[in-house]
C-alpha cells in the first residue's frame, strides 16, 4: 500500500472495526498501538481502565479502549486493548488530523518492506530473506540493537520510526546523556555544534545538544560522520537501562528496507548517495 511521508514519518490509512480512512502513524518505537480520544469517541469504542504511557519527556495518563479489528493494507489483528489519549502533540501531515498510532501489538505479526523512494510499504506474514541482516531483540515491544560510537563506546539503540526530523542528507543518531559523557571523556574537543528544541509525551519542552562524531557502527555497517542528538535524563531517558535510538532518517538512506518482526532481523539494502 502507499503511504504518506511527512516530517520523515510514515502515515497509513487504517481501518478500525470496519471504519476506513483513518490516519495512523507507523511507530516502531511504540510498545502498543494507540488511538486519539476524539477518534475513540467518534467510533464509540468501549472505555476501559486508566493507565500511564511513558514517553521521551515524561508520562501521561490514559484510558484504555477495546478495538475489535485493526486492519492495514489487507492485514488485520483482532481484539486489541490500546491506550486512548490526546494525540495533538504528535507530528502529522499538513492539513490532516491523526487518528492513531500503529505499534508493536500489531506489528509483531508481520515483516514490513518499506520503499522510501516509491512511498510504498508491504506487510507479509512470512519471515524475510536477504544478505547481512542486523539482528535485534524486542525491548518492551521495540526493536533494540547493539551498536558502537566512535569505535570505542558500545551501546544499545532502539528503532523508532515515530521520531520526526527535517529532510536532510545527514544521518542523526539519538544518544543518552551517559553515552555523551563517555564520548566527551574520550575526546575533550567534542562539543555541541547547535541545539534542537523538542517535546514528547508528558509535554515537557526539552533542549537537545547536537554534535558530529567520527562514526556509528551497527552490524557490518559503519556510517562515517553522523550527528548525535543528546537526550536529557527525563522520561524514558532517566532510566539506567535507557537506549539511544535511530529513525527513518537513517532507514531512508538504505531504501528499500525490511523490518522483520517475525525473524527479529532488519535488512538494509544499500546506501543511496
Amino acid at each position: 500500500m502507499d503511504f504518506t511521508y511527512g516530517h520523515r514519518c510514515i502515515f497509513l490509512e487504517v481501518s478500525v472495526n470496519g471504519k476506513d480512512g483513518l490516519l495512523f502513524l507507523l511507530d516502531t518505537g511504540a510498545s502498543a498501538s494507540a488511538i486519539g480520544t476524539a477518534t475513540a469517541e467518534k467510533l464509540g469504542l468501549p472505555i476501559g481502565e486508566t493507565g500511564r504511557v511513558e514517553g521521551t519527556a515524561g508520562v501521561i495518563d490514559v484510558r484504555t479502549v477495546r478495538v475489535g479489528t485493526l486492519s492495514v493494507g489487507g492485514m488485520s489483528v483482532n481484539d486489541l486493548t490500546v491506550p486512548a489519549y490526546d494525540l495533538g502533540s504528535c507530528c502529522v501531515p499538513e492539513g490532516k488530523g491523526l487518528d492513531g498510532i500503529i505499534g508493536y501489538d500489531f506489528l509483531r505479526f508481520f515483516s514490513l518492506e518499506i520503499d522510501f523512494s516509491a512511498y510504498r510499504i508491504t506487510f507479509s506474514t512470512k519471515t524475510a530473506k536477504g544478505d547481512n541482516p542486523l539482528a535485534f531483540r524486542i525491548d518492551n515491544g521495540i526493536p533494540r540493537f547493539t551498536g558502537c560510537l566512535d569505535d570505542n563506546v558500545s551501546a544499545d539503540f532502539r528503532l523508532d520510526t515515530g521520531a520526526s526530523l527535517f529532510e536532510t542528507p545527514e544521518i542523526y543518531i539519538n544518544i543518552t546523556t551517559g553515552m555523551w559523557k563517555k564520548l566527551t571523556a574520550l575526546d575533550e574537543n567534542l562539543l555541541p555544534e547547535t541545539y534542537f528544541a523538542g517535546s514528547g509525551a508528558g509535554g515537557l519542552k526539552i533542549r537537545l545538544p547536537v554534535a558530529r562524531i567520527n562514526c556509528f557502527s551497527i552490524g557490518e555497517i559503519t556510517i562515517p560522520g553522523p550527528y548525535v542528538i543528546v537526550q536529557p535524563e527525563t522520561g524514558y531517558f532517566a532510566r539506567p537501562d535507557a537506549a539511544g535510538f535511530f529513525s527513518n532518517n537513517l532507514l531512508e538512506k538504505y531504501s528499500p528496507v525490511t523490518i522483520d518482526y517475525i525473524g527479529e532481523r532488519l535488512y538494509l539494502s544499500g546506501r543511496n548517495e
